[in-house]
């Protein structure tokens, strides 16, 4: 840029529908994702907004808005795959029971490698 020019930025938007999306976030210092409702709401929306595939790593299975979503999603025939940690600090039996529910739902599940532990 020349002294003088004027820089606008440019901001592209990559949100079009039926197109793959990713959904990131961390569990740094300890915040919960899902802790609102309207959260919760956005992903199960993403969900139900799947065409051909969903691929989705848990740490902790916390919603059961979000695993009925999955289900619907293998049902209405999207290719769809969930890894799960199987042993996560302090969750009990709740992603056993969530893949084991997954599964019969058609839902491919897998359990998270040991190298990919608390990511």
């Amino acid at each position: 840029m020349l002294e003088g020019e004027r820089y606008t930025k440019r901001c592209e938007r990559w949100n079009t529908p039926g197109q793959a999306h990713a959904l990131t976030f961390s569990c740094y210092c300890n915040r919960p994702f899902l802790s609102k409702q309207r959260t919760c709401e956005w992903l199960v929306q993403a969900i139900d907004g799947a065409e051909k595939s969903l691929c989705m790593k848990v740490y902790l299975v916390t919603e059961d808005d979000v695993v009925d979503a999955l289900k619907r999603a293998a049902q209405r025939g999207v290719d769809t795959r969930v890894m799960i940690e199987p042993n996560p600090e302090g969750g009990g039996d709740t992603n056993r029971v969530a893949a084991a529910e997954l599964a019969a739902a058609g839902v491919q599940v897998l359990d998270t490698p040991s190298a990919f532990r608390l990511s």
